[in-house]
């Protein structure tokens, strides 16, 4: 539905919805899909779950991690990987 977005790469199509676990690689987290300024900056990689999909915002995945890590926002389309 409306809550899926679709990425396509070379290794064909891949959808990262809601509920995905997820692998982010790092930089900005968000307190807002649409916010201006991070609310921190995160170094390295974390295993997190999809819990919101912003269509068209700017930071569009809301992530929170499940490593630990302590990884809990909005986050870049380009920072998050399906694995």
């Amino acid at each position: 539905g409306d809550l899926f977005v679709e990425h396509l790469f070379e290794s064909g199509l891949t959808v990262i919805g809601v509920d995905s676990r997820v692998t982010f690689t790092g930089g900005a987290v968000y307190a807002s899909s649409r916010g201006t300024e991070p609310a921190r900056q995160f170094e390295g990689t974390s295993t997190c779950r999809v819990t919101f999909y912003a269509e068209g915002a700017a930071h569009p995945f809301h992530l929170v991690s499940e490593d630990g890590s302590g990884v809990y926002g909005w986050v870049d389309e380009n920072a998050v990987h399906l694995g």
